[in-house]
């Protein structure tokens, strides 16, 4: 309600409440009706009006003042990697490893160049085994190359695609490789070896021998040898085999060892020499042998003898 028509209302509402508060009296009596002070009438006025716009003004303060606006809060949207999406409906691979691209479909051929993560390509052909995807080359365009599809992930239809066979297969390289030959590390045999020296006759009780001495060059231990004697190519003296190497003094023993070891000194005597044995050019042949009874393995030389 408009407020300049609200006042004149309670003004006049107010004065006859006034003029109501002096109540009637007992006896009606015309008599002339007082006319109130023009700035008693003012105050009146002014008083109510005061009430009035106080009220008003409660009243206004409790209203909002003006119509509330809608506060949005923006909500924040999830981004995802970006993934390949294809502006065609050719058929079309991407990758998620980046993967080689070769002049034919297999490891055989030469690679060309490479296709990375998530780029979208064309696919021209397949390979008879559907694992290899026929593309332009992304390294060198105008050119194409094979690429394994292990990784690729097929985009649109594929119905109807071209399968190309290769026209060769490559021939890998031989490169030459030298080769190392070892040699077995197994137990290398000695070679045996020996000297025979100062042949030299010996007496015992009225008998005659003929001692040699034997000196072990090689790498073999000698267990046992023997001493015959030829004269030409008779034997003149039998052979006396022994499986020790005994240094004698007439007929006492000076020592004695059992084998003759690589770089040993021993003895070793003939059997009993014939009569007529002096003066003539004889042959000394000594056996040596690796086991005892002239066993295993065993070497022979000679040397020739002046007697």
């Amino acid at each position: 309600m408009n407020t300049r028509k609200i006042i004149p209302f309670l003004t006049i509402a107010l004065i006859m409440v006034f003029t109501s508060a002096c109540g009637p009296s007992a006896t009606v009596t015309e008599t002339s009706i007082p006319t109130l002070d023009p700035l008693l009438n003012t105050s009146i006025a002014e008083t109510a009006q005061s009430g009035v716009f106080g009220t008003l003004t409660q009243i206004a303060l409790s209203l909002p003042t003006s119509t509330p606006t809608l506060q949005f809060t923006q909500t924040p949207t999830m981004t995802s990697t970006a993934t390949a999406t294809a502006t065609s409906m050719k058929p079309m691979i991407s990758v998620v490893v980046a993967t080689l691209c070769r002049t034919g479909p297999g490891t055989v051929y030469d690679r060309v160049g490479e296709l990375n993560i998530n780029t979208l390509v064309e696919v021209y052909a397949l390979d008879p085994s559907h694992s290899y995807y026929f593309i332009q080359n992304p390294n060198q365009p105008g050119s194409y190359c094979w690429v394994w599809g292990f990784y690729a992930t097929p985009v649109n239809s594929y119905v109807g695609i071209p399968i190309y066979t290769p026209a060769y297969t490559p021939t890998p390289a031989i490169s030459s490789t030298t080769t190392l030959t070892r040699t077995p590390t197994g137990t290398v045999t000695p070679v045996p070896g020996f000297t025979i020296t100062n042949p030299v006759k010996r007496d015992c009780s009225g008998n005659q021998y003929l001692d040699v001495t034997i000196t072990n060059i090689g790498g073999t231990i000698f267990k046992s040898g023997s001493v015959t004697i030829y004269n030409g190519t008779t034997v003149l003296v039998p052979t006396n085999a022994s499986n020790d190497f005994v240094d004698l003094v007439g007929c006492d023993i000076h020592y004695s060892q059992g084998d003759l070891a690589p770089k040993e000194v021993g003895n070793l005597s003939s059997s009993v020499l014939p009569s007529g044995f002096s003066g003539k050019t004889l042959t000394i042949e000594v056996t040596l042998c690796s086991l005892d009874g002239m066993g295993g393995v065993c070497t022979t030389k000679s040397i020739t003898y002046n007697s």
